[in-house]
Order: C-alpha cells, then structure tokens, then sequence
C-alpha cells in the first residue's frame, strides 16, 4: 500500500471517530490494525499494542457489567487518546514512511532472494499449507495425503483431471465448515490481504 493511500485512510478513520459512540469506534481501532498490518507493521508493534488495549477499555464504556482495570477513566479520554495515537502514526509514516516488507523464514519453505518470482510462489505455498494444516485433524491430512500420492504418481495429464474430482469429494467429506475455514484463513492472511 502507498505511502499517501495509508495516510488518506487513518485520516479518513479518525475524522469518522470524533462524532462516534463507545459502540463504533471499536470498528475504528480494528480498521486502524488491519491497515497497519496490510503496511508490513509487525503484530508485536507498539502502536498496535496500544489500540488492542485501547480496545478493550471500550468495552468498560460499552458492558457496565465487566469489571477489572481500565486505563481511561472515560470515554472521552479514550477517544482522545486514539484519536492521538493515530495522528502520531500519520507524522511517522509522513516523515518515516512505511516499513520495508521482511519476509520470515518458516520451517520446510526456503526464499531466494534475488528470484522475486520463487519468492513470491513459495510464500503463496506456505500461506496455503499452513491455512490446510490448521483447519484439518491430522486423520483428514493423512487422507488428502494419500490421494495427493496417487495424483503424484500419474504421468498422463488426462489421469491427473480424473483424480481432481477424488480430492473434491473427500475435502466435501470432511465438512463444509473445514473448507470455508481453510479458505477464510487464507483470504484473511496479511501477505493475500494486501494483494486484494
């Protein structure tokens, strides 16, 4: 995302917040993380620490029935306090600019870097492995692993289209709730976020 477009938007998010209630501007603190994630700022950032908990002191001004520690004593307090926060995100990226992409080695995924191309394949792969291994039992992984053998084994391109319709059936046969889960996950991943 562009320098200017980020800037745009977070101004865009806190001139819709000053007139809004403790039952909305939560909505604002989540677009406000999401738009930093989609600029490659890491989840253990400050700034995104602090709306998180941010966050859940609206939920003080919205439930009277939770109880624990709050930072801010009011709302108005807290509003101000985002509102500021964002406005010191918007001088720092002004000034700064946005953070550089860092790309992450992961278990069984090696990166090249001077082949942009592999790069970019290989962390679409990992995304959509990992969005598979996290929704299915390790029987259900074993399963597609066996048909995914058999595909493996075929020369004739004709053959490999018959076996696509055994990977349907059986991914079907796990649930649809496992196939929406896995295509949510990788839908919502930062790095396919950011393409959309």
């Amino acid at each position: 995302m562009e320098k200017e477009k980020v800037i745009t938007r977070l101004g865009k998010i806190i001139s819709e917040e000053t007139n809004l209630t403790p039952d909305r501007i939560e909505s604002g603190m989540s677009s406000v993380i999401s738009v930093l994630q989609m600029c490659n700022y890491n989840k253990d950032n400050e700034h995104i620490s602090q709306i998180q908990r941010m966050k859940r002191d609206v939920k003080f001004f919205t439930n009277k029935n939770i109880s624990g520690f709050k930072v801010y004593k009011t709302f108005k307090e807290l509003k101000d306090a985002f509102i500021n926060l964002v406005e010191v995100l918007i001088e720092e990226i002004n000034e700064m600019g946005l953070p550089e992409h860092k790309i992450e080695k992961s278990p069984g995924v090696s990166l090249t870097v001077t082949q942009h191309q592999n790069q970019t394949q290989e962390i679409a792969i990992s995304i959509y492995l990992e969005s598979i291994k996290d929704e299915l039992t390790g029987r259900q992984m074993n399963e597609i692993k066996e048909i995914l053998k058999e595909i493996k084994d075929i020369k004739d391109i004709k053959d490999i289209s018959i076996a696509k319709p055994q990977v349907i059936e059986k991914l079907k046969s796990f649930g649809g709730d496992v196939l929406s889960n896995i295509i949510a996950n990788i839908i919502t991943n930062p790095t396919i976020l950011a393409s959309f």
